[in-house]
C-alpha cells in the first residue's frame, strides 16, 4: 500500500512545480524544477512517486513493464482491469473506493495524442498539466469526478499507510459536505461517503414543536461511517427554552454540535442569542451559525464578528457534482460580512449526491482543521487504537491490573474483569445466580473476598466476557475472544516496531 511519506514526497515535488508550462511529450526533471510536461507525464510521476516516494522513477515508464505512458496507455481497458502502475479501471467516478490512493480521469479524443486529456488527484490535491493553463492544482484544475469531459476513469487502490509522516498544509484544500433535513428523506450516507464528501449537517428540529424524524437514523448512520457531523435547529420567533429542550431532546447526544439555521422567519439577531444560550445551558455546545448574508441585511444588518461557525450561502448556477460546480476557494462569494469572513460555504441547492439533489457546502481546510473548528477530537483512524488503550486491554483481559496503574501493578491476577454496562446485563442477574455459587475469590493468603461493582461497571467473570457477542459499527456480529486476539495482534505489531517488549505487564509481574 502507498505510505504516507510517499504521499508526501511526491506532493511536494508536484507543488514546486505549480505554475510550469505544458509541455507536450515532455516529462519532469529531478533537478531542474522549472521543466514543464503534458498530462499523462505528469499523471505517471503522480503515480510513480505515490508508490516508491523518494525511489520513483523520474521518467513516464510504467515499472512494470517499461511502456512509455500516454493517454492511449489507459485505452483500451476494461471496467474493473488493471492498467499502468497497477490501476483500476471504472465505470463512473462514483465507483471510486472512498480510500483510493490516486484517482484519475481522462478524456479519449480520436486517435488519442493532442486530441485527449488526463488529470489526477492525489490524497485530494488535483493536479493538472493542460496547454492553456500549464501545470496547475486547486480550483484551476479539473475534478476527477467530472462526467462533462471525461469518459474514462481509473484509481490506484488504497488506503495510505500512515507511518507518522506529518501532511503538510494544502492552501487549495476544499472538504465537502452536505446539508439535509426531512425533505432529502432517507439519505445513503455510505454512498455519500463513498463520494467523496466528509461532513454532513443535518436538520434536528424547528421552532417548540416539530422533530425531524429522519435525524436518529442520519445521526447514527454518520457516526457509523466516521463523517463529521452537526445537527441543526431552525430557529423561530418562539420561547427560547422550549426550542433549546425539543433541540437536545431530539439530539440524543449532547457531544454531537449544534448549529442554528437562522434565515426567514427566524427573528432578529437578540432571538439568535437567546435560543444559543438555552442550548448551552443544556450542555450542548452550538458551533456553526448559518446566517446568510440576505437573511442578515433583512434583520438590519448586525454585528456577527462573535457568532460561531459562519455559514454563508450564494448559489452557483446549474447542477451536477459538487466539486465540479465549486467555484473554488478564491470565489468573490467567501467574501467577509457582518464583521467576518465565512467559515464555511453552501455553494448550490442542486448538487447531485447519492441520487439526490441536494444543498452542497464548502470548508476552505482539511477534515481535521474542520474538526478543530468544531471543536472535536480527532479520532484514530478507522480499525486502529492506541498503545495505551491496548495495554489496558491486554492487561485487563489476563486479570492484571492495568500497568498505566502505577499503584496496582503489584496486584494479583483477579478471575473477573471490568466490563463497561454498555454490555446490556443486570448485575443481579449474575450475583444471584443459585447455579454459580457465592460471588466473589479465594485471595492468595486464603482470605474470602466478595464481588463487587460500582454504578458505572459491572463485574464478570473472563469465560462470560468472551461468550458474548455484539453488533460493532460496520456492521458486523463479532465474539469478544475474537477480538481480543485481533487486537493483541496488533498491539505486538505496535510493540515489534517500537523495539518494545511484548508484554510489559508480564515483565512487571516478573520483576517483583
Amino acid at each position: 500500500m502507498p505510505t504516507r511519506a510517499a504521499v508526501e514526497y511526491l506532493k511536494a515535488r508536484f507543488r514546486e512545480r505549480v505554475g510550469n508550462d505544458y509541455v507536450y511529450g515532455g516529462e519532469w526533471s529531478k533537478t531542474n524544477v522549472r521543466q514543464g510536461c503534458d498530462c499523462s507525464a505528469l499523471a505517471a510521476h503522480g503515480l510513480n512517486g505515490v508508490i516508491y516516494g523518494e525511489a520513483m522513477q523520474w521518467r513516464r515508464l510504467d515499472p512494470a513493464t517499461g511502456a512509455w505512458i500516454t493517454t492511449e496507455s489507459w485505452r483500451p481497458i476494461e471496467v474493473g482491469d488493471r492498467g499502468p502502475f497497477g490501476t483500476i479501471t471504472v465505470a463512473h467516478p462514483n465507483d471510486f473506493p472512498a480510500d483510493a490512493a490516486v484517482k484519475i480521469a481522462i478524456h479519449h479524443g480520436p486517435g488519442g495524442g493532442a486530441n485527449s486529456h488526463m488529470w489526477i488527484e492525489v490524497d485530494g490535491v488535483r493536479m493538472e498539466s493542460n496547454g492553456t493553463d500549464g501545470c496547475v492544482t486547486g480550483d484551476r484544475a479539473r475534478s476527477v469526478y467530472d462526467t462533462g469531459y471525461a469518459n474514462d476513469w481509473a484509481y490506484l487502490p488504497g488506503p495510505i499507510t500512515e507511518d507518522g509522516t506529518e501532511v503538510a498544509p494544502d492552501p487549495n484544500a476544499v472538504t465537502y459536505g452536505i446539508d439535509i433535513s426531512n425533505h432529502q428523506g432517507v439519505m445513503d450516507l455510505d454512498r455519500v461517503k463513498a463520494e467523496g464528501f466528509d461532513f454532513v449537517f443535518a436538520k434536528v428540529s424547528e421552532g417548540t414543536v416539530y422533530r425531524d424524524p429522519f435525524w436518529p437514523k442520519t445521526r447514527d448512520d454518520a457516526r457509523r461511517l466516521g463523517l463529521i457531523l452537526a445537527g441543526y435547529h431552525y430557529v423561530r420567533p418562539d420561547d427560547p427554552a422550549a426550542q433549546a429542550r425539543l433541540f437536545v431532546d431530539q439530539l440524543g447526544d449532547k457531544s454531537i454540535p449544534a448549529m442554528l439555521d437562522f434565515e426567514a422567519g427566524s427573528g432578529g439577531i437578540g432571538q439568535f442569542w437567546a435560543v444559543k444560550a438555552e442550548i448551552e445551558k443544556l450542555g450542548v455546545r452550538v458551533a456553526l451559525s448559518y446566517i446568510p448574508d440576505w437573511y442578515w441585511e433583512t434583520i438590519g444588518k448586525p454585528d456577527l464578528s462573535q457568532v460561531p461557525g459562519l455559514i454563508r450561502s450564494e448559489y452557483v448556477s446549474g447542477s451536477g457534482y459538487a466539486s465540479v460546480l465549486y467555484p473554488g476557494n478564491s470565489w468573490a462569494m467567501w467574501g467577509a460580512y457582518g464583521g467576518r469572513t465565512p467559515d464555511i460555504l453552501q455553494f448550490t441547492d442542486r448538487a447531485l449526491v447519492a441520487g439526490k439533489s441536494v444543498d452542497a457546502n464548502a470548508f476552505r481546510g482539511t477534515p481535521t482543521q474542520l474538526r478543530q473548528l468544531l471543536n472535536l477530537e480527532t479520532s484514530p483512524q478507522s480499525g486502529e487504537i492506541t498503545m495505551s488503550a491496548a495495554e489496558e486491554l491486554e492487561a485487563q483481559s489476563r486479570g492484571v491490573f492495568p500497568p498505566s496503574d502505577p499503584a496496582k501493578r503489584s496486584g494479583w491476577p483477579q478471575p473477573w474483569r471490568f466490563v463497561f454496562s454498555r454490555f446490556a446485563r443486570p448485575f443481579n442477574s449474575i450475583v444471584k445466580d443459585p447455579a454459580r455459587g457465592p460471588w466473589g475469590r479465594v485471595q492468595p493468603d486464603g482470605s474470602w473476598q466478595n464481588g463487587h461493582t460500582d454504578s458505572d461497571e459491572q463485574t464478570v467473570t473472563i469465560g462470560e466476557q468472551i461468550a458474548w457477542r455484539n453488533e460493532f459499527s460496520d456492521g458486523i456480529v463479532r465474539d469478544h475472544g475474537d477480538v481480543m486476539i485481533e487486537l493483541m495482534e496488533d498491539l505486538i505489531a505496535r510493540r515489534k516496531a517500537a523495539g518494545q517488549s511484548t508484554s510489559p505487564a508480564s515483565d512487571a509481574l516478573k520483576a517483583k
